[in-house]
């Protein structure tokens, strides 16, 4: 168990029978047993560890035991945002949340596809001692970029972004003019966003990055019906605006004007 998390072995190893004819069939002593945790079952946090038997035998370890779960590492921003290394070393500060420190273990910094190994950490606050060490969490990285480190050239970089809307209206439909309808209309407007970056330095490219996220906008549509025969010809203008803040955009909108025409069939 974690926390409330019931989580089923996937193995057990180092184990050796326990003596004896068992009415539930073999039953073996283990030393280690393995569990795999489903993506996103646990938020982050430190949960107790606990291993439950199978009855009969349902006991419960009591002996007390850890397990820290923290969020994956967010960048914010790069200072400077460009360098020359052509003469001389560069240092690059790079801001965000999430940057471990495990024991003696520092984060893997990948420039287009150049590794590098931060020079200090800043911003930290510890998170737990465990097996492998202090753990602390940590919001500034800096590190140190060589001279000659990057040939100059093009860096090629891909930005998709991609979103679903979902937007119900209440509308008001003006009937007095007869065969002449304006209307005009406001609702919410439900974002489900997602942004992929991708990019090659010279031929080597760099892995492709997905961010998905969810936000909550307004729409106002306004225009005019023509009535002809069973319906109508429409002209809509839909002005929308809604909040988008992914790492690879920065804070930035939505916000649209379309303008459409169409034929409109009234049952």
């Amino acid at each position: 168990m974690l926390g409330s998390l019931t989580i089923p072995a996937t193995s057990l190893s180092d184990y050796a029978d326990v003596p004896g004819v068992h009415v539930e069939g073999r039953v073996q002593l283990c030393k280690s047993a393995t569990f795999v945790i489903p993506k996103g079952g646990l938020k982050p946090g430190n949960f107790d560890v606990a291993i439950e038997n199978p009855s009969p035998a349902g006991c419960k370890s009591s002996a007390k035991v850890s397990l820290a779960v923290v969020p994956a590492p967010v960048v914010s921003a790069l200072v400077p945002p460009a360098i020359c290394d052509d003469q001389s070393d560069q240092v690059l500060g790079i801001t965000g949340t999430g940057f471990l420190q495990i024991g003696a273990a520092l984060p893997e910094v990948v420039l287009g596809a150049v590794k590098l190994v931060p020079t200090s950490l800043g911003g930290c606050s510890p998170v737990g001692t465990y097996a492998e060490g202090a753990v602390q969490s940590c919001t500034m990285i800096a590190i140190k970029v060589a001279k000659g480190t990057f040939a100059g050239g093009a860096y090629t970089w891909n930005l998709t972004q991609q979103y679903l809307t979902f937007m119900p209206v209440v509308m008001y439909r003006h009937m007095g003019f007869g065969r002449v309808v304006p209307f005009a209309g406001v609702g919410p407007r439900i974002y489900l966003m997602r942004s992929t970056v991708s990019g090659a330095v010279g031929s080597v490219g760099i892995p492709e990055t997905t961010e998905q996220s969810t936000a909550l906008g307004v729409g106002v549509p306004f225009g005019v019906e023509l009535k002809v025969g069973p319906g109508g010809v429409v002209g809509e203008v839909l002005a929308q605006w809604g909040p988008f803040d992914h790492a690879a955009t920065g804070p930035t909108h939505t916000g649209a004007l379309s303008l459409s025409v169409g034929y409109r069939f009234t049952l």
